[in-house]
């Protein structure tokens, strides 16, 4: 079984599976149904290291084999999948959804946890993480922690359809929430509950937004001057999303004071300084340090 490239591509690395993030994420459902995928290395955003090791390594650990030749990456699992106790020593979020999709028609129990009485880092604990856990339980899995630094999924024999709808996406809103707050004027967002991107909107109201907010809707305003942030940073969740950096930062070129921002998660996040310095922005990027002077 292949996710790979297009007929007439030339190389695997040139089709989709070598164009997105998300391709890696097919292998665990295919090796756990069918013991055997292959594929090449994800490809998608150039934002920092974004290795798989944690991937494979807890994949190994359930009985699987990889192999890496250049690009093309081949899973096997001759035995099948089996439980395993998997330490992660970064919450990624990938790699939780990696080994959850695993883990669910492996054969007996597989906890996720990080390390020692303190549970350091271990599973991610993003709400797109219990969202998974709850189409996967809906399915007939059995994913128990979800949502904490320790999962723990009995595996069954079979999943079944359902009928499942998506959390809302929270990038999404804040996009919108950004725009906003840079552009000046009111946005209604519906749908989405604003403690899935409550970090953001609380740095929009230090800067002067005005922020309402609903059960599964928030109203953002701004009328008046905007103030720098100070300095603000990212972190996983319950943090400032990584992926919502970029937007702020968007709304810190139109503030009166003085920002920085930094991402503790992608080593290159604001390669859009380039982008802002062109249309006469005064930033510049430090380490992982996007700082932004006031125009003028």
């Amino acid at each position: 079984v292949r996710v790979d490239g297009v007929p007439g591509s030339g190389t695997l690395a040139a089709g989709p599976a070598g164009r997105m993030r998300a391709s890696i994420l097919f292998c665990a459902p295919l090796l756990a149904r069918l013991g055997r995928a292959q594929t090449v290395l994800p490809g998608g955003c150039r934002i920092g290291a974004r290795p798989i090791d944690l991937h494979l390594a807890g994949l190994v650990q359930m009985g699987a084999c990889p192999q890496l030749e250049g690009e093309r990456l081949l899973l096997t699992a001759p035995a099948g999948l089996h439980g395993a106790d998997i330490t992660l020593r970064f919450p990624s979020v990938g790699a939780t959804e990696t080994l959850l999709l695993a883990a669910a028609l492996a054969q007996g129990e597989t906890t996720l946890r990080g390390r020692g009485m303190t549970i350091v880092y271990g599973a991610a604990r993003e709400p797109e993480i219990e969202d998974l856990a709850a189409f996967l339980n809906r399915c007939g899995g059995r994913v128990q922690g979800a949502g904490t630094g320790t999962v723990r999924v009995q595996g069954v024999r079979r999943l079944h359809g359902c009928s499942f709808a998506p959390m809302p996406d929270r990038i999404t809103a804040a996009t919108f929430a950004c725009a906003c707050a840079a552009a000046g004027g009111r946005v209604e967002l519906a749908g989405c509950t604003p403690g899935l991107y409550a970090p953001l909107l609380e740095i929009l109201e230090q800067m002067g937004c005005t922020v309402e907010r609903a059960r599964d809707a928030a109203a953002i305003s701004r009328f008046g001057a905007l103030r720098g942030a100070g300095n603000v940073h990212t972190a996983p969740y319950p943090g400032l999303a990584t992926d919502a950096a970029p937007l702020l930062a968007a709304v810190m070129l139109c503030a009166q004071g003085e920002s920085s921002l930094q991402d503790r998660v992608f080593e290159h996040r604001f390669a859009c300084a380039d982008g802002f310095a062109a249309l006469g922005a005064n930033v510049r990027v430090a380490e992982r340090t996007l700082y932004v002077q006031p125009a003028g």
